[in-house]
């Protein structure tokens, strides 16, 4: 590693910085940021046609065109509500700029069981699920990381060798990374190694790279012994202890806008492994979640 980090510094300083700075511009661009917010109480959202279009139209006022759906099986689970799904979401890409719908779940077997069918109903009408996201958090302590290795490894053999729909993502996110070098490089191995994006927490007030940096070099190493480019999400809570009120003076853009020129001083100084540059794509910002979002950013 430290010859890497002399070629870097002695030979390679510039064109990484140029190679960075052409990225985030292209990143920066209206069509290709990915900005993606969590719907938690989408039950009650499909309940009341007002409650769609007044959601709808606040992510388009945010720029939001990805959706990542919590509580499918509260919705999937009541047929009253369930058929207004398709509908929902045919609206939401057709009238309200919507690319992208991705489910949460924290069951391998409940997305194949219940999700993927929902999805081979629903892409006949033009619409479904692009992205299956599974989401436990390990590092509470309240599940194992051995279980959500289970599951990330079931969802990944399913999607690669099952699926009659192709091209369905399989995501997840992380808080923190296990205690000990050869822990952190075993979780982020494993998440590497079946996740097509990785969303990593910035749960700050204000938000910094530096608060993310020791995670994204972890997942950079990972991704560099793995030979893969890597697809990075940085999350923000909108949550009252987090940056809910900071959002209320700031865009979601301004805010990850911030953090990539942040990583980009830490380039220019030499703070950050190379091979961040080399293995890791950052594409934009999801936040979590549209009930606390909308209150700081209404």
């Amino acid at each position: 590693m430290k010859s890497i980090l002399q070629g870097y510094k002695a030979a390679g300083t510039v064109a990484a910085i140029l190679l960075l700075m052409a990225f985030s511009k292209e990143g920066s661009a209206q069509q290709s940021r990915y900005r993606g917010v969590y719907v938690d109480k989408l039950h009650d959202i499909l309940k009341d046609t007002i409650a769609e279009n007044r959601f709808l139209s606040w992510a388009k006022h945010q720029h939001i065109e990805q959706l990542s759906c919590y509580d499918l099986y509260t919705v999937l689970g009541d047929r009253s509500i369930k058929k207004k799904l398709i509908p929902f979401m045919q609206k939401a890409k057709h009238r309200y700029g919507i690319q992208r719908f991705d489910v949460v779940a924290s069951s391998a077997a409940y997305l194949i069981a219940e999700v993927y069918p929902f999805n081979l109903e629903s892409i006949s009408h033009g619409v479904h699920f692009s992205a299956f996201h599974i989401e436990r958090e390990w590092w509470t302590k309240n599940v194992t990381f051995n279980s959500h290795s289970a599951n990330l490894k079931r969802m990944r053999n399913f999607l690669t060798d099952s699926s009659r729909i192709p091209g369905i993502k399989l995501e997840t996110y992380i808080g923190w990374l296990g205690l000990g070098k050869e822990k952190k490089q075993k979780e982020a191995g494993v998440l590497i190694r079946y996740a097509d994006m990785i969303g990593v927490s910035a749960y700050q007030k204000v938000p910094s790279f530096a608060y993310l940096k020791s995670r994204i070099e972890e997942l950079a190493i990972a991704a560099h012994n793995q030979g893969k480019m890597q697809d990075i999400v940085i999350l923000f809570s909108m949550e009252p202890a987090f940056s809910g009120p900071y959002s209320s003076t700031r865009s979601y853009d301004a805010m990850y806008d911030q953090v990539i020129s942040e990583m980009q001083s830490a380039i220019a100084v030499h703070d950050i492994n190379p091979l961040v540059l080399s293995n890791i794509r950052f594409l934009g910002w999801k936040v979590f979640a549209q009930s606390y979002a909308r209150r700081y950013r209404p």
